[in-house]
């Protein structure tokens, strides 16, 4: 894995929109809340539903680090 490893970005465009399988997965949260009281929260997160509860920003963020995790895969950089 590279150890120094500076990203630019820039011309982020919007390009043919694509379907994509729906996935569903199970999942269960235990926590400490603040008082220090074990927590649980579990259920059943939909993807890419979920998606719908992003602002524009978030999602934009989100989408680009997965594009350079995956690009830097196939490029080598990264195992």
């Amino acid at each position: 894995m590279a150890r120094n490893v500076n990203v630019m970005y820039s011309n982020w465009r919007t390009g043919t929109n694509v379907s994509f399988q729906r996935r569903l997965v199970d999942v269960s949260i235990s926590y400490l809340n603040d008082a220090g009281e074990p927590q649980t929260k579990s259920g059943t997160i939909t993807f890419p539903d979920i998606l719908q509860s992003l602002g524009a920003d978030d999602l934009k963020e989100i989408a680009i680090d997965v594009m350079l995790r995956v690009w830097r895969k196939t490029q080598g950089i990264d195992t």
